[in-house]
């Protein structure tokens, strides 16, 4: 009787298990279902806000096209622009500004080097230190003699107009088979990024960013001099600069200053110019990274009254900065004041100077020699 009873309890018990394992089951196979519902309504979601974007990117790039081949703004391009129709101007997007942008700093050496920062207003107003804070050491009961704080200096960074006026012929422009958006953007980025870098090195800060080379003395950057651009010169160079500095630093110079250093052995035979071995691993001179830029001065110079200045070797991002107009590229298309050619008048701007003085060691070079 007792084991009858004992097996009658078993199967009771093993119904309410496969009753409950079935509820789990279904419960599961529910909550599974409706995370795959859920997930699915995302993903659908996410297409709808693709296809809104590839809408108003194929927008923006036909408003651009029509612009460019035809002069014209239809009702979404006009919307896209930033004058009206009668003023025909017209604003590039920001994917395009971007592009562009993009393309700039790809082509710009100082664009790689040095710090950038966005603004929405005419300048940027900066802080500079013209010397360091005084620091000691005491014991806790101490009395603490006052700190001598540094001389702050205010530096205005203004934004100047740049402009790029790139042409082309109107049988170009109606070439359909010619991507001429991409034609007209890589004219852009080369005019923009030759000008750019040329001021950030040259420019004399008069409706254009103040160069580095410009005036240098004028901003307390110490001057090496040479007359040999040597193994003396360039551990002169290397070593004037602080050790804080050095760690993130790089030589500029033109290359035919490159092409120079490129012979030059030290006392073991071995030279000291390096390749580059990887993306990551760039050329060096004496382990420092090397970039070559087509504004820097050569050094092939017949008048000894001009200053020099060859090579440059500075942490370039605590050292310089450049500041953009956060306003997107204009542009203005004109068909009239240079047949048969079509102009294309597009406008940004921008703005760079020295913030940092001390992070920039430059050597100057003389053909006169030491006496």
């Amino acid at each position: 009787m007792q084991i009858e009873q004992i097996n009658n309890k078993i199967l009771e018990l093993s119904n309410d298990w496969c009753k409950h394992k079935n509820e789990l089951v279904s419960k599961n196979m529910i909550h599974n279902l409706e995370t795959k519902i859920h997930n699915l309504e995302t993903i659908i979601a996410r297409q709808d806000i693709l296809t809104n974007n590839q809408i108003n990117s194929n927008d923006s790039h036909n408003g651009l096209n029509e612009f460019i081949r035809f002069g014209e703004l239809t009702t979404k391009s006009s919307q896209l622009s930033a004058g009206s129709e009668k003023e025909g101007c017209y604003l590039v997007q920001p994917t395009l500004h971007q592009k562009i942008v993009g393309g700039i700093k790809h082509k710009s050496p100082m664009r790689q080097l040095a710090s950038l920062e966005l603004i929405s207003s005419s300048a940027l107003d900066t802080v500079i230190e013209d010397n360091e804070f005084i620091t000691g050491w005491v014991a806790e009961q101490d009395e603490r003699a006052e700190t001598k704080s540094p001389t702050l200096l205010r530096r205005k960074i203004a934004v100047h107009e740049l402009y790029a006026q790139p042409k082309a012929t109107q049988k170009l422009l109606d070439d359909s088979n010619i991507n001429i958006e991409n034609w007209l953007i890589e004219r852009l980025e080369d005019s923009f990024a030759n000008a750019e870098n040329k001021s950030f090195i040259l420019g004399n800060g008069i409706s254009q960013p103040h160069g580095i080379l410009y005036n240098p003395e004028e901003y307390g950057i110490e001057i090496i001099q040479c007359h040999k651009i040597d193994l003396e010169a360039l551990l002169s160079l290397i070593n004037s600069l602080d050790d804080y500095y050095q760690a993130n630093s790089t030589l500029l110079m033109h290359r035919t200053t490159l092409a120079k250093i490129q012979t030059i052995q030290d006392s073991s035979g071995r030279f000291i110019w390096q390749p580059k071995l990887s993306k990551n691993l760039p050329q060096t001179i004496l382990g420092i990274p090397v970039i070559c830029a087509s504004d820097m001065p050569a050094t092939q110079l017949t008048n000894d009254s001009i200053p020099c200045y060859p090579i440059i070797l500075a942490d370039f991002k605590l050292a310089y900065k450049i500041v953009d107009h956060a306003a997107n590229i204009k542009m203005t298309r004109d068909p009239y004041t240079e047949k048969p050619f079509v102009k294309f008048y597009a406008v940004k701007r921008v703005g760079g100077d020295i913030v940092v003085s001390k992070a920039i060691k430059i050597l100057q070079f003389s053909t006169k020699t030491k006496q």
